[in-house]
């Protein structure tokens, strides 16, 4: 038989099983909290690691743009027999050099210095307006900006 020192230990480690299995019951629901919480910090970090690689691609789309515009605009200066005007250098941007981008969010300017004859500054600014695809905050643009200068040699 047994005595009453080891009833008395059995006693205690069945009170110990009660009090872990009370504990665990209590704390249920908090694995599926964890896991929300956990869930929508995971997606807000590769959202943002989506979107802000986004931002650097139309960045580096719009920087190329001006300077192939630009390089469009000088080759073909007044004297260069058919020469363009800056309704040609924005349709020339916006059609043939941003692909990836929204076209109607582009706009181009060009401007001449002193005007379009050899020996003169050509400069082609290419505006974006980059709007991010983030779920949880409500629409959020950028504007992006990038400006190309080069002389008319012809």
């Amino acid at each position: 038989m047994r005595d009453e020192s080891t009833l008395h230990l059995i006693r205690n480690r069945m009170r110990v099983r009660a009090r872990r299995l009370r504990v665990h019951a209590d704390e249920r629901g908090t694995s599926l909290v964890e896991f929300a919480l956990g869930f929508v910090l995971l997606f807000s970090i590769i959202f943002g690691i989506i979107d802000f690689g986004r931002a650097l691609y139309a960045y580096d789309a719009i920087s190329d743009a001006a300077r192939i515009g630009t390089r469009y605009a000088i080759v073909r200066g007044s004297s260069s027999g058919s020469p363009v005007t800056a309704s040609v250098v924005s349709w020339y941007v916006a059609n043939n050099c941003c692909a990836g981008l929204d076209p109607n969010a582009i706009t181009v300017n060009t401007t001449w210095s002193p005007n379009n004859h050899s020996g003169s500054t050509v400069t082609v600014q290419v505006n974006y307006t980059l709007t991010f695809m983030f779920p949880l905050l409500p629409t959020w643009s950028v504007p992006l900006s990038a400006t190309s200068a080069m002389v008319i040699s012809q």
